[in-house]
């Protein structure tokens, strides 16, 4: 039927690589400017280079070492926002271990409505649902990554406030410490009695415990940085919690230690202090979330920190 481009239309392009699949495997052309020896050594190059890539990629599929991206959790709303039409920088939000953004519905989200806020639902916990050997992988590091992508799609460029209870509040300073290594200005980050140092304190209330190995919190052990330029506010529990269900005894001894043993939960030993305020709230790690004179005291430190950024 013809000719599909002109006879006199020339390929600008100095290299072309096409690949397709034909009878069930992948095959590859190539076609270069560059001479026929040196196509030959690319073509070479290019084929150990791929067999390279599938090595790898089946070694993974193998060992069942995937690592899991947003769209393999769907149907999964990763993102919500609340208080949508209010202008200006939004409070990004992050979730409590076990808990999705619903943790906040009641008591953050409460009493916030003048700030636009951006809550995250829980990536690990959708992904336990899936594979939990693939969750009992899963690093800070990498899940501050996941966060940050969809971070930037809302808000492309900084200040960013951040704010996070426990689990949360761990995962908000990773995505602080990414953020500001990528040049980012990082303005607040609101933790809610997150704790840090957590290998050494569980070596300390019961060493040789195997139980912590899966714990994300077990592994994570950033580098101590000198200087950071946003500021950290510490809502530190000052009371221990009673009632706590699940694995309860290990729990509670942590609750317990870092009562009685840290002024900042070990935050100190991470972060420059000069950065760090520390507002002690008389509720425990859990209780907070219902005690609606502890909200108030958050919520309104919040208010105030959002507009002044000065350490008292």
């Amino acid at each position: 039927s013809g000719l599909c481009i002109d006879a006199d239309n020339e390929e600008t392009n100095v290299i072309s690589l096409n690949g397709l699949i034909v009878d069930g495997q992948l095959q590859f052309s190539v076609a270069t400017k560059l001479g026929e020896t040196d196509t030959q050594v690319l073509a070479m190059r290019f084929e150990k280079w791929l067999k390279e890539v599938v090595a790898h990629c089946q070694k993974v599929v193998t060992a069942k070492q995937i690592e899991y991206t947003l769209s393999d959790l769907q149907p999964f709303k990763f993102v919500e926002c609340m208080n949508e039409s209010i202008t200006g920088h939004p409070l990004w939000i992050f979730p409590p271990g076990g808990y999705g953004a619903e943790a906040y519905y009641g008591n953050i989200c409460k009493f916030l409505t003048d700030k636009k806020l951006f809550l995250f639902n829980n990536f690990l916990m959708r992904l336990r649902e899936i594979d939990d050997k693939a969750a009992s992988r899963e690093t800070y590091e990498r899940l501050a990554q996941i966060h940050i992508e969809e971070m930037k799609k809302y808000q492309p460029e900084g200040p960013y406030n951040l704010l996070g209870s426990s689990f949360g509040g761990v995962l908000a300073t990773e995505v602080a410490r990414q953020l500001e290594k990528m040049g980012e200005a990082i303005e607040n980050v609101f933790l809610i009695d997150a704790y840090f140092n957590y290998k050494y304190v569980a070596n300390k209330i019961s060493p040789n415990n195997n139980w912590f190995e899966g714990d994300i919190n077990y592994g994570y052990c950033p580098n101590v940085l000198s200087n950071f330029f946003g500021v950290i506010t510490l809502f530190k529990a000052l009371r221990e919690d009673n009632d706590i269900d699940n694995e309860g005894s290990i729990a509670c001894a942590f609750n317990r230690y870092y009562l009685e043993n840290t002024v900042d939960n070990y935050l100190g030993k991470f972060f420059p202090k000069k950065n760090i305020r520390v507002i002690n709230m008389q509720a425990s790690h859990i209780s907070w979330a219902r005690d609606e004179e502890v909200i108030h005291l958050i919520c309104d430190s919040c208010k105030k920190y959002l507009k002044d950024n000065v350490i008292e």
